[in-house]
């Protein structure tokens, strides 16, 4: 056994869930690589052990294969978000298809052995309803989840060689290992940052409309199962990954406002703010975790993750006081 356990290079590893990877996987003994758009002048000051960066032009067919020399395993995270607005929403779709056709090829050119893609539950379309299995059929509507349906279909065509595992994620939430703006629109975030900004914890919404949250440590750990799990099928393997609760707005709410209460000592109000476009459809919905289960994983309860979100929320809000 070498030094580190495996080469991993992550795609979009400076970004939220890429910077909590990263972390991630540099404490647990791996060497990470990260590939990014950015400019070097731009490459964040907290780079862990273990981690070197590298700018590529995701154009260039040269620098993906000089990047995925000796890699171990890819993980694809680099893509629009649920927060990607466009005026032309074809491009967006057209570009992150290209991006993932060119690391797949890459990927099979200089044997890597795995590939993780990271998808979401949005391909299963809006207003969710039964139970939602990976036999489910995707009913994507906006071109964010289009766009990751499409790359899945890609990658299901076009790896020979290559082990390839999908995952598709609900609703994540925790505190960002990078600084990380986007990642405060997350309901959960978006929560703890406004108890302590405004005071109040305000829901944008009624509250009583179902998601699915799962803690991004939760994240993290199922991907590195994934990555260590052993698995020779040639069709890529798809894996919904959520918490195994689907909760109202309201009660993830109270559960912020109740460790405000345990762990701050500060009593928080909840204001519900329901805006004239909101759904009324709010029915519940099951989104079934059992296949990754079946392979020995558990997500935890997300208290942990809670608590320290609310942590770095305080702190931030500190500092601007100051």
């Amino acid at each position: 056994m070498g030094k580190y356990l495996k080469n991993i290079l992550i795609t979009g590893g400076l970004g939220y869930l890429g910077g909590r990877m990263t972390k991630y996987f540099s404490d647990n003994r791996y060497s990470v690589l990260i590939t990014t758009r950015r400019l070097e002048k731009d490459f964040p000051k907290n780079i862990p052990v273990n981690t070197s960066v590298v700018q590529v032009d995701y154009k260039s067919d040269e620098q993906l294969n000089e990047a995925m020399k000796g890699i171990d395993t890819l993980i694809h995270l680099a893509g629009p978000d649920a927060h990607t607005i466009s005026k032309n929403p074809d491009s967006i779709i057209l570009e992150h298809l290209e991006l993932t056709g060119r690391l797949v090829h890459a990927a099979e050119v200089n044997d890597v052995k795995k590939i993780i893609y990271f998808s979401t539950i949005h391909v299963y379309g809006k207003n969710l309803k039964g139970t939602i299995t990976e036999a489910t059929s995707p009913i994507p509507v906006n071109p964010f989840a289009k766009a990751h349906l499409e790359a899945e279909s890609i990658i299901g065509s076009q790896t020979k060689k290559v082990v390839s595992v999908i995952v598709r994620c609900s609703n994540s939430f925790g505190a960002p290992y990078f600084e990380n703006e986007k990642c405060w629109k997350l309901v959960v975030n978006d929560l703890c940052k406004s108890a302590f900004q405004n005071g109040k914890l305000i829901i944008h919404s009624s509250g009583q409309g179902y998601r699915n949250f799962i803690a991004v440590d939760d994240v993290v750990r199922a991907i590195h199962h994934l990555l260590e799990l052993k698995k020779v099928r040639a069709i890529p393997e798809i894996y919904n990954l959520g918490s195994s609760n689907t909760l109202r707005i309201i009660d993830i709410v109270r559960k912020i406002q109740k460790e405000l209460k345990n762990s701050f000592n500060y009593d928080c109000p909840i204001e519900t703010n329901k805006s004239s476009t909101e759904s009324n459809n709010v029915g519940s919905f099951i989104f079934s975790i059992n296949k990754i289960m079946q392979t020995c994983f558990t997500p935890a309860y997300g208290g942990k993750e809670i608590r320290s979100l609310l942590e770095q929320c305080k702190i931030k809000q500190q500092m601007v006081v100051h």
